[in-house]
Parts: C-alpha cells; structure tokens; sequence
C-alpha cells in the first residue's frame, strides 16, 4: 500500500510540475520581451525604455510616430522597404508574435500632453 501511495505522490508531482511549466510556455509575450528575445537588441536601441545597444541600427524610441503595426509587420517580413531598402534579417517567430511586436513598436511615440 505505501509502494502505490508513493506512487501516485510521484506522477501528481510530475504532473503538477509539467501543467506548470507548460502553462507558463503558452503563456502569451509581450512586445518588449519578442524585442528581447528576438534578439532586435543586437542592433537596436530603445533609449526611451534604457533598452540600450551598441548596433548602428536607428533608435526606436519613437518608431510609432512615424509607422504603424501594419508596415511595421511588413517591413520585418521583408515586404516593404524603408529608404529603398528591405530589413536586414526577416523576423523568424510567429505570426502571433510578429504582430504583438509590430502593435508594441507602433506604441512607441511621442507622448501626447
């Protein structure tokens, strides 16, 4: 009887321990940590978010003053151009992620007083 106690006590645990870390997995991202996580760091800056690199890529502290998600999105995906040039690198997450990193760069703007 202690064997199957013990047992049951075990798979629980794994299965508590599993349900867990699943759970934070699927939980969803927010824009700065795709922007983290995407590695956008190596060249970009957000100064106004002390988000800081030494890549020669432009700040976008204020890239939302200027585009929206939807160009954005685009633009990561290789299907606009800015100054006639296409992104360097093609953003390789999920559709899911791309479009809360494009709706969170076109949050950062000028702050309306």
């Amino acid at each position: 009887m202690f064997k199957y106690l013990l047992a049951m006590l075990v798979v629980a645990g794994l299965m508590i321990g599993y349900t867990a870390k699943t759970s934070a997995e699927d939980a969803p991202k927010d824009g700065k940590t795709i922007f983290t996580e995407s590695k956008c760091t190596m060249c970009h800056s957000i100064k106004a978010l002390t988000i800081e690199t030494k890549g020669k890529a432009p700040d976008l502290s204020l890239v939302g003053d200027k585009h929206n998600a939807e160009f954005i999105t685009k633009f990561l995906k290789k299907e606009e151009k800015m100054n006639d040039k296409n992104h360097p690198i093609a953003f390789k997450g999920e559709a899911k992620d791309l479009e809360t990193l494009a709706t969170w760069l076109e949050s950062l703007k000028t702050e309306k007083k």
